[in-house]
């Protein structure tokens, strides 16, 4: 753990029916030095998406008016859901639970803070498709969120409510919460850590409580002993403990059965013969599972990475085996998860262990060159090739909303301000372009990444355009105001946004 900076770190293990191993390593919170045990509560990210499967699932079987085939356009009563006809027409459940609509991510629309669960669908609408419909693996946290709503919809509850009535309560996983509902004072909660280039830095509770908002797609809090009754409760075909068939057999089924191929995932790339003795796959991805293979057995895994938690789970159903891992600060391209998932896998399966503990810490070394990790070195005093004024303004897309460019009085610093996310904004050579640095309660986000001002025939600044935000489909914001002081409408927006911050505080304060 400390050779990769995480302070805190819990994993379970069950096998043949039964929890083998649960137990937690180093400490909650590195202010008060209290020790993780197998009951301490990490965000699981996106292991929140086979809970939403799941539940989906569940409720759709519970309710013959849909099934997973069922077009959206059916469940929302609407025939224009997206910009593409194809999709619109044809789109179902299936394919928001497959990740196979071919529209990029744009999970940065999930820092505005005007965006709901109800009104997620309105945003998506106007979003470009660049992949091709059941062809292109884009895997997207906006489309577990209308699952979400989907949920909500036919469930007739909030979201949280139901998992904790269909799945929580039945499985008895009395620790696990949600990041949206969840009194942090109130749980045995690992405190989530960012490792920014070596120094570890807290994640605020209200950044967790914020981006989790979706839900489905990365709000769901658990331990290690809860997350084993999950394994257990998939890997006994949908039983509880006592028997009883929660969800049918042949439903679970379809949830862990490839919907789509997958190429080129980064665990396939560190993870194959002959580079590495053995190969660990992901091949292709069901419905809120990967599925691939390790040692040739047949796995179904998936990873959670948010903002302080990183998680994994993979269950091998041909050996009646599973392991769990959550743990506090960062893991590159999911190395240490995925080696201690093969240590631990290795010694329950009666194979010979390929790792030890200075391999695990050196990954991908000695098999392959180990890249460094280095703050980049951009310069903060570089001055832009127009006047700061020039950038300034409000600006609106369809789907993102607002974005504000303002300059500070004290040092003539520019900002972009979107939603709860906060960035300076550095000077590149590039007339134009600048580096996003993200400050507050995103530290961290979207760092070092482009965007670029674009200019109208005329010579001035018409729109900005953010490819940090969606690397293959960039965003473009056109400029509305060149003032937000001399602007009445812009002046309404900022009051706007600035009273659902406040709101978001006093309801913060209400709640916890």
């Amino acid at each position: 753990m400390k050779c990769r900076n995480n302070p805190a770190l819990a994993i379970s293990v069950v096998k043949d029916g039964s929890v083998v191993y649960s137990r937690g390593f180093g400490s909650r919170d590195l202010d008060h030095q209290v020790n993780v045990t197998s009951s301490t509560v990490f965000g699981v990210a996106s292991l929140s998406k086979a809970f939403a499967a799941t539940l989906i699932l569940k409720l759709l079987k519970e309710n013959s008016k849909y099934n997973v085939d069922t077009p959206l356009r059916v469940v929302f009563n609407d025939d224009n859901l997206f910009r593409d006809d194809l999709l619109s027409r044809h789109a179902t459940i299936r394919d928001l639970l497959s990740h196979r609509m071919g529209i990029p991510g744009n999970n940065a629309i999930r820092l505005d803070t005007n965006l709901t669960r109800d009104n997620l669908i309105q945003r998506l609408k106007y979003l470009e498709n660049t992949g091709r419909f059941r062809d292109s693996f884009y895997y997207s946290n906006l489309m577990y969120g209308l699952l979400t709503r989907i949920a909500e919809m036919i469930g007739g509850k909030q979201w949280e409510v139901l998992v904790k009535e269909h799945i929580f309560d039945p499985l008895e996983m009395t620790s696990s919460n949600f990041a949206t509902t969840a009194d942090p004072e109130k749980l045995e909660l690992a405190t989530g850590y960012n490792d920014d280039y070596g120094d570890l830095k807290k994640v605020p509770w209200q950044l967790s409580k914020f981006w989790g908002h979706l839900c489905g797609s990365g709000c769901v809090l658990s331990t290690a002993d809860d997350m084993a009754k999950w394994m257990l409760f998939h890997l006994n075909d949908g039983k509880t403990k006592n028997g009883r068939q929660l969800l049918p057999k042949s439903a679970l089924s379809v949830s862990h059965s490839p919907q789509l191929r997958v190429s080129g995932s980064t665990i396939s790339k560190y993870y194959s013969r002959p580079m590495t003795p053995v190969t660990l796959s992901e091949d292709s991805y069901g419905m809120g599972w990967k599925t691939g293979y390790y040692r040739g057995y047949k796995i179904l895994s998936h990873t959670g990475s948010t903002y302080g938690y990183k998680a994994k789970l993979t269950l091998f159903p041909d050996k009646d085996f599973g392991v769990f891992i959550a743990m506090t600060g960062d893991d590159p391209n999911y190395l240490y998860r995925s080696n201690i998932h093969s240590l631990v896998s290795d010694l329950y399966l009666g194979e010979k262990p390929w790792l030890n503990a200075t391999i695990i810490c050196s990954y991908p070394e000695p098999f392959r060159t180990k890249s460094i990790s280095s703050r980049p070195q951009i310069d903060t005093t570089r001055t832009p090739a127009r006047n700061s004024s020039d950038y300034l303004g409000l600006y609106k897309n369809t789907p993102y909303g607002y974005v504000h460019v303002t300059v500070t009085k004290d040092n003539n610093q520019l900002k972009l301000n979107y939603g709860l996310g906060q960035f300076d904004l550095y000077a590149k050579t590039t007339k134009d372009e600048f580096y996003i640095h993200s400050v507050g309660l995103t530290f961290g986000m979207y760092n070092y990444k482009n965007l670029k001002f674009v200019q109208s025939s005329d010579g001035t600044i018409s729109a900005v355009e953010i490819s940090a935000f969606e690397y293959r489909s960039p965003p473009v914001f056109t400029r509305i105001s060149d003032s937000l002081v001399n602007s009445a409408f812009s002046l309404s927006i900022c009051f706007a946004s600035l009273f659902h911050h406040v709101l978001i505080v006093l309801i913060s304060i209400i709640v916890f």
